[in-house]
């Protein structure tokens, strides 16, 4: 097994490429989306992009596709001969069935392995979890709970960023791989505030003699 030394490093090599304009202007929309929820329910915004492009590097496109396939085949399993239903994660953000079913009112125990009844108003709320608006905003409601929680136990930020990191994923490495790029980022946007033009329209012009 690698240590979490090496997967540091290569993931930390990868992931500063975050930081680029190109990589950061190719998601837009969905950082504006993040940008609102941030707002709305009171998280630092970096802790949101963050989780958002760690799961998408991770989970490709073309991966998501194949697990709404084995979600949608697992809830008719479900329906026609009541096999148990997997606790996929799914998604941009990768939620997991469970929490997606726990935000959507459901009483159900969130680390469970398998769902074994699914009804007709659950699957509804999974395939509107596919959808990115869901699927972040369950995500954004899960931070916003770890992010509560972590000013009990962390004593500074960078620790407030791992222990968040840990509880979503369930790794101590995911959080140190948080505190990394919610770093980069914290970093790029003082660059940007810094570079940022002065405004000029209500400024005093001195004409050069």
């Amino acid at each position: 097994m690698k240590s979490i030394n090496n997967m540091m490093d290569k993931r930390g090599n990868k992931y500063r490429k975050i930081c680029d304009e190109r990589r950061i202007s190719s998601h837009q929309k969905y950082i504006q989306h993040l940008n609102g929820l941030s707002i709305k329910y009171g998280v630092p915004k970096n802790i949101l992009i963050g989780i958002y492009f760690i799961e998408t590097s991770f989970r490709p496109l073309y991966f998501r596709i194949c697990e709404y396939i084995f979600v949608i085949l697992g809830v008719l399993l479900n329906f026609a001969f009541k096999v148990p239903l997997k606790n996929y994660t799914i998604g941009r953000c990768q939620i997991g069935i469970s929490s997606i079913l726990i935000f959507s009112g459901k009483d159900i125990y969130k680390h469970s392995r398998y769902i074994k009844k699914v009804s007709k108003s659950d699957f509804l709320n999974i395939v509107k979890a596919m959808h990115y608006k869901r699927n972040l905003e369950i995500s954004a409601l899960i931070v916003r709970r770890l992010y509560v929680k972590s000013f009990k136990t962390a004593n500074n930020y960078n620790n407030q960023l791992r222990h968040i990191g840990e509880n979503y994923n369930g790794r101590y490495s995911y959080g140190l791989l948080l505190d990394e790029i919610v770093s980069c980022l914290d970093k790029r946007n003082k660059v940007n505030k810094l570079m940022k033009r002065p405004d000029t329209k209500n400024s005093i012009i001195v004409e050069r003699k």
